[in-house]
């Protein structure tokens, strides 16, 4: 996109895509419940209760994604507006997007709850090809940015279909109850949704800052250094698909979380600290290769933006450590830092550099908060 997209264009479509992230924290905070509790259950061996708690699930699901997508079409000429965009088709897209994202959501708590890795590793390989895919031809056709948009619900569409055979064969488990278990999971919701929530403003809302106080072009640049920059928050993605429903079933069971969180953590700083060092040798010709050189004006940034990136990496692992034991103290910090960040934001936002001087400010700052709570959480 960013070779083949108009400066402008790559901007908002970077934006949007942020905008979504923001925007699907509901159903992000129901699925990582799902997750949590599936993972329990199979630990304990009641498979008629992960039937339960899918169907359950679904009936709250499914009626909130259609009331998302409502009201971002609704309020599409404001999003428009407040992204200097030229039409309303791309909020439109995203309104659907919302939606299909929405029932994906749950085939992937569901299959990552019961660990069934081979078809979450399917899924994460041909979403994202479906993506490009469908991305390069409709923009080749002619839509633009409607086209890199809608390349998203492609690829939600895609995941669906390829872990829908792993719904199939929990549907068939004769269903067992799980009414004791409904007001546990409701309130355990709010911290979750909380969590997710104010983790997604601090490594999304960046970008529609920048889009809004910043130049189209400026925004274009940010936005190729973001894309690059932001694998770092990604590549330990892998790592926490597979710690999370390992640590939720072992605390269920009472077993030791710790070591699975330890090593967890040193490959994610591993895989990090590589992808940055690349950022470093390479800055230049990664930007010229996405970008046919339109957006280097910047290029000593990119390994910054991906040092910044690396404690947000780990606070979503840290993050994900405290949900799956329970845990919901980490709250404060989270809501106080990422506050704090979109106000600094705001107020100094002269250059770009001044931008990610916050974004790695407050990440080192929450990491630290985070670390010292494990530390103290031990030792009592």
């Amino acid at each position: 996109m960013g070779r083949n997209l108009s400066v402008a264009d790559f901007g908002a479509m970077n934006a949007l895509l942020s905008f979504t992230v923001i925007t699907s924290v509901g159903t992000g905070t129901v699925g990582l419940v799902i997750t949590k509790y599936i993972a329990g259950f199979k630990g304990k061996n009641e498979i008629g209760k992960i039937k339960g708690v899918i169907l359950k699930s679904s009936k709250y699901i499914i009626p909130a994604g259609v009331a998302i997508s409502i009201l971002v079409f609704a309020a599409r000429f404001r999003i428009m507006d407040y992204y200097k965009l030229e039409h309303a088709s791309p909020v439109i897209i995203v309104s659907f997007s919302l939606f299909v994202s929405c029932i994906l959501s749950l085939f992937i708590a569901a299959t990552t709850g019961m660990q069934r890795f081979n078809y979450i590793a399917l899924s994460q390989i041909l979403g994202p090809l479906s993506r490009i895919g469908s991305g390069v031809l409709l923009v080749w056709l002619g839509f633009g940015l409607n086209g890199a948009i809608l390349a998203s619900v492609v690829a939600s569409v895609t995941g669906i279909l390829i872990l829908s055979k792993v719904i199939k064969d929990i549907i068939k488990v004769k269903i067992e109850s799980v009414k004791k278990h409904k007001k546990e999971m409701l309130l355990f919701c709010m911290p979750v949704a909380i969590s997710i929530s104010f983790y997604a403003v601090l490594t999304m809302i960046d970008m529609t800052l920048v889009k809004h106080y910043f130049s189209a072009e400026i925004a274009g640049q940010y936005a190729a250094i973001s894309v690059l920059g932001k694998s770092i928050l990604y590549l330990p993605g892998a790592i926490v698909l597979v710690m999370f429903p390992m640590v939720a079933e072992a605390h269920t069971v009472n077993k030791n979380t710790m070591s699975i969180f330890k090593k967890a953590l040193l490959f994610a700083l591993l895989v990090c600290s590589i992808g940055i060092f690349i950022f470093f040798l390479f800055p230049d010709f990664l930007l010229r290769l996405i970008s046919r050189g339109r957006y280097t004006g910047n290029v000593n940034l990119l390994w910054m933006f991906g040092l910044a990136m690396l404690p947000y990496a780990l606070i979503g692992m840290i993050n994900s450590f405290h949900i799956a034991r329970h845990k919901i103290s980490f709250i404060i910090a989270l809501v106080i830092v990422a506050i704090a960040q979109v106000g600094l934001i705001c107020m100094f936002h002269d250059s770009l550099e001044q931008v990610i001087y916050i974004l790695l400010i407050c990440g080192i700052l929450l990491v630290l908060i985070n670390f010292g709570l494990i530390f103290y959480e031990r030792k009592s």
